[in-house]
């Protein structure tokens, strides 16, 4: 295997709360400004990443990921999505120009 699961999901920046590198495109936040409020996160919080689909043009539910790779990567995405949102995540598949894949997975886990 040579993706890791940073390569899939990226880094979290603490520090600045964003989101760095990753394949994911879009991910549902769910009610991120209820948190602002209840002051779980800072109040300059932004999420770096649309909640609105830009492959499928529907917002997003929570915890559930848009990702884009490569056509060759995706069973390495695929086993990488179903280690950290749970087996059978993947839901929408769909064939890309340039030889990409566009993948949304929902959370499993619950």
């Amino acid at each position: 295997m040579e993706l890791t699961k940073e390569d899939v999901f990226g880094t979290y920046d603490f520090e600045n709360h964003r989101l760095l590198g990753g394949m994911i495109w879009a991910r549902g936040l769910g009610d991120w400004k209820q948190d602002v409020k209840d002051g779980y996160l800072r109040e300059d919080f932004q999420p770096n990443r649309p909640t609105k689909c830009p492959i499928w043009k529907e917002e997003l539910p929570y915890k559930t990921s848009t990702v884009i790779c490569k056509a060759e990567q995706e069973n390495e995405v695929t086993y990488w999505l179903e280690f950290v949102l749970g087996s059978g995540c993947v839901c929408k598949r769909k064939e890309l120009s340039g030889n990409r894949i566009a993948m949304q997975a929902q959370y499993m886990c619950w």
